[in-house]
């Protein structure tokens, strides 16, 4: 099976470099998603210390029953965002080797 994914990617150069811009810039969304998450949450615990009320520990917490689950939060979020950045950018990198070679 990873066999014939691989050959699949390797003749199309192409798809694997378009792969690789997809994955670079859902990367970039989630990084910013998750700085912009950031801070809200900052704001919202200046607000609550103004308004005595508790500081939000979490984006859930704060948007109820908002879609949360995808926004990086802590330290594993963003290393997913960082992991998908490096993948993103090395099947660009093979990509435009192979279209070279290929040429």
């Amino acid at each position: 099976m990873y066999e014939s994914t691989m050959t699949f990617f390797l003749s199309r150069p192409r798809l694997l470099v378009s792969c690789g811009r997809t994955l670079m810039k859902a990367a970039a969304y989630l990084a910013l998603l998750g700085l912009i998450g950031q801070v809200m949450k900052s704001v919202m615990s200046v607000t609550g210390r103004i308004s005595q009320t508790p500081p939000v520990q979490s984006l859930a917490e704060a948007y109820g029953a908002g879609v949360t689950w995808f926004i990086p939060e802590g330290l594993i979020g963003f290393a997913v965002v960082l992991i998908l950045a490096v993948t993103g950018l090395s099947a660009i990198r093979l990509g435009t080797e192979l279209d070279r070679m290929s040429r």
